[in-house]
């Protein structure tokens, strides 16, 4: 296991409907993206928003703000530059 110095913890809240199935005419969709950097020497814990975070890891935001399918698609673009550069 790496050393890590920091951890980014994404918490995702969408839609969600009891049977598992959107209504006729609904569709899920992300309501909030919560993203929380935590120092792991240090303890410090910070609240950053999506595209803060993603100015923070050089990445271009694309779409609209809190367009659904923009955000989950810039989550997924953070993701995937943690895990390519090894953070996780």
């Amino acid at each position: 296991m790496k050393n890590l110095k920091k951890i980014l913890v994404i918490d995702v809240e969408a839609t969600c409907w009891e049977s598992g199935v959107p209504p006729k005419g609904q569709c899920k969709e992300i309501i909030q993206i919560g993203i929380c950097p935590i120092d792991l020497h240090s303890g410090k814990l910070s609240q950053v928003g999506l595209e803060k975070a993603l100015f923070e890891c050089d990445i271009i935001w694309s779409g609209i703000p809190h367009r659904a399918d923009d955000d989950a698609y810039n989550a997924a673009a953070l993701l995937t530059k943690i895990l390519r550069v090894g953070l996780v």
